[in-house]
């Protein structure tokens, strides 16, 4: 993408909808209106030609978004690793990273399953993440995917966190019966592109408040609730910087290589007398 403005661009505005504040793409074209191809539809209407280009990126973009891997295509590692490093900043802790441990029963080659991370069954002393009975270790899976792919744009209009909580229903599906679930537990953090979090990601960021809190709580000082709340607040935004960033980068990417393979549209390139070519100026 020629352009990526910030969510917090437009506050008035919102560009559009000022209940909805979201980061703006910007595609910038130019196209000579007085081309062969062009100079009838110029004649008739000067704007047509305009609204015809934007018809047509606005179909592109919808095309190939739905064409790339909707997980992100190894865009995860950025958030992944950013997950890793809150976990350990806040839950000061060690972890396993691509760990095959939980899986040496399941069927397949050794190490033909992996979790993302792997957490000691200490890792939450007071809240055992979701059960204070059951000390047991955490693996966290974390998947990222576009929420506004032509495949799952109804989904997200209607319900931002639905694709999020279908996202970690399929992950917990995928795992269930390769683990011993008497051994481990399991959370399954599904991020969308805009920032949406699923429920088990949302009760991970709160365990992890929690156990922040709890240790990070003296007399005299800020209470809990109060350390949670801001806990929760940082969790949240670095995990939506990493998003962004693994999303911005993997725009830049796949449009570099249409344009380096030849998949724009030659839009200037009819005129040989104009300065530069291609979709951008």
């Amino acid at each position: 993408m020629d352009i990526m403005l910030p969510a917090d661009a437009f506050l008035a505005t919102g560009y559009n909808d000022v209940t909805c504040q979201l980061p703006l793409m910007v595609d910038v074209t130019c196209f000579e209106a007085q081309a062969q191809s062009r100079e009838a539809k110029t004649a008739e209407d000067p704007e047509r030609c305009c609204r015809d280009q934007e018809a047509a990126k606005q179909t592109q973009y919808s095309v190939e978004g739905g064409q790339m891997d909707e997980d992100f295509e190894g865009g995860e590692m950025p958030v992944k690793r950013a997950t890793q490093r809150i976990l350990r900043q806040y839950l000061k802790t060690g972890l396993v990273d691509e760990d095959y441990t939980p899986f040496l029963g399941s069927a397949g080659p050794p190490g033909s399953r992996r979790m993302d991370i792997v957490l000691p069954a200490d890792a939450f002393p007071v809240t055992s993440y979701d059960d204070p009975t059951r000390h047991l270790p955490l693996m966290v899976d974390v998947t990222c995917f576009e929420a506004q792919v032509a495949s799952r744009a109804a989904k997200t209009a209607a319900d931002p966190e639905r694709c999020c909580r279908d996202q970690e229903a399929a992950k917990t599906t995928h795992y269930s019966g390769h683990y011993d679930q008497n051994c481990y537990k399991l959370a399954t953090l599904a991020l969308g592109s805009f920032g949406s979090i699923g429920e088990q990601g949302r009760k991970l960021l709160e365990a992890v408040a929690t156990e922040y809190a709890s240790r990070m709580s003296v007399p005299g000082g800020a209470r809990p609730k109060a350390l949670k709340g801001i806990a929760l607040a940082r969790l949240r935004s670095a995990l939506s910087a990493a998003l962004h960033m693994a999303y911005s980068g993997r725009v830049m990417t796949h449009m570099a290589e249409s344009r380096a393979g030849g998949h724009m549209e030659e839009d200037v390139g009819e005129d040989p007398e104009m300065p530069f070519g291609g979709g951008g100026v």
